[in-house]
This record gives C-alpha cells, sequence and structure tokens, in this order.
C-alpha cells in the first residue's frame, strides 16, 4: 500500500532510533507535551488560569519561515509564479534526499497521519507528515484533525499527501565537539543552514528540513 510504502521509504531514508505512529488522544497530546517541556522547549502555564496552556521557546534564528529558504519545485517554471523560488523538481529532490539520509539518528520518527478540514468533508485533504520532532507531533494534534480517523481513511485507499520533515540534527557522536554537536542537544534542534522548504505540486509532496516548525 502507498502509506506504508512512504513511511517504509522514511524509516530507511532517515534511520531512526525509534518509530512512532501518532493516535491522536489527549493521553498522547499530554505525553508528548511532557516530552518538550522536559526538552526545555516549553513551560506549563498557571493552570487555574490558563489550563492545558504552554508558552514554549524557540531558537532566535528560527522564528519565521524565510522566504529565500522556500522552493516550489514544479515541473514549469511558470507555474511556480513570479513572486516565488523555483528548482526544477528533480534536482531538489535528490537534494533533500541527501539531507535526510540518517537526520533521525537517535530521535523518533513520528508518523502523524492527519486531515485538514472534517475528516468526512469533501473538501478535507488528507495527509501523513513524517517529523522527528514532538513539539510538531503535539501542534499538529491542535491545527489538523489527526489521528485514527484520518488513518482510517487513509488505510482505506484515498489519497493523501507525504509531508517529510525534520529538525536536520541527528544524535550521534560522530560530530562531537562542533556547533552541530551542541545544537542537536538543545531546547530547540534546529540546522539553518541548510534549511529547505520544497512544495513539489505534480507530486503533491512536502519536504521540509532544518527548522523546528513542521507546518508548512
Amino acid at each position: 500500500r502507498k502509506a506504508e510504502a512512504f513511511i517504509q521509504m522514511a524509516q530507511e531514508l532517515c534511520s531512526p532510533e525509534r518509530v512512532h505512529l501518532c493516535t491522536g488522544t489527549e493521553e498522547e497530546f499530554n505525553k508528548l507535551m511532557r516530552t518538550v517541556v522536559d526538552s526545555g522547549a516549553a513551560e506549563p502555564l498557571n493552570a487555574e488560569k490558563r489550563p492545558g496552556s504552554y508558552v514554549a521557546w524557540t531558537d532566535p534564528e528560527d522564528v519565521k519561515r524565510a522566504e529565500s529558504d522556500t522552493f516550489i519545485c514544479s515541473e514549469s517554471q511558470s507555474d511556480a509564479g513570479p513572486t516565488n523560488n523555483w528548482v526544477e523538481p528533480e534536482t531538489k529532490k535528490a537534494e533533500m534526499m541527501d539531507l535526510f539520509r540518517g537526520c533521525m539518528q537517535g530521535r523518533t520518527m513520528y508518523v502523524i497521519p492527519f486531515s485538514m478540514g472534517p475528516v468526512d468533508s469533501p473538501l478535507a485533504k488528507l495527509g501523513i507528515e513524517i517529523t522527528d520532532s514532538a513539539y510538531v507531533a503535539a501542534s499538529m494534534r491542535i491545527m489538523t484533525r489527526m489521528g485514527e480517523q484520518a488513518w482510517s481513511k487513509i488505510q482505506a485507499g484515498e489519497e493523501f499527501v507525504p509531508c517529510m520533515h525534520s529538525v536536520g540534527q541527528p544524535l550521534t557522536e560522530d560530530n562531537a565537539g562542533t556547533e552541530d554537536y551542541e545544537k542537536a542537544r538543545s531546547f530547540w534542534p534546529c540546522n539553518i543552514k541548510h534549511r529547505n522548504v520544497c512544495h513539489f505540486p505534480e507530486s503533491r509532496e512536502i519536504w521540509s528540513y532544518g527548522s523546528g516548525y513542521g507546518g508548512n
């Protein structure tokens, strides 16, 4: 099946330490947020005044999506529009494959089935996001209808958008003593110098690398 093949491709490419298929439950969300809080990236607010709310911090270099790092990889350059960056899709896909190779070593790969809009709506768009960020996995539950209902639709054969995301900082000992080694272990791992947000209109794919955010 297409969904299983996509997940297997991502696992083989990214080499995560573990894989978690997200269910979208409140219990799972709370566990994800505990992971984010334990990392130092968030802190719960006053439970009486703001129940279920958190304040989150990011790396000061990773506070927005930079237009210079965003690419429309359509087959025809004219389809990208006059204000967007265009790269030929095969060239950019090969570059992204190289960036993603081994990028989730030491991390959890979250598999997030989701629906943009009510799951049973004829206007809803289904997707599967692959990410190595607990913050992104938790955020997707807030932004989308995420979990078992969307997964059931996808398993039944409905079309979905494959989405790849990584913070771009594997947890390995190969780069000990370097800036990347420290960044990978920081509260907000990211890889700004290799940040890419790529849309492939013809194949309906989204590949995002190097930012701590994964909602593109």
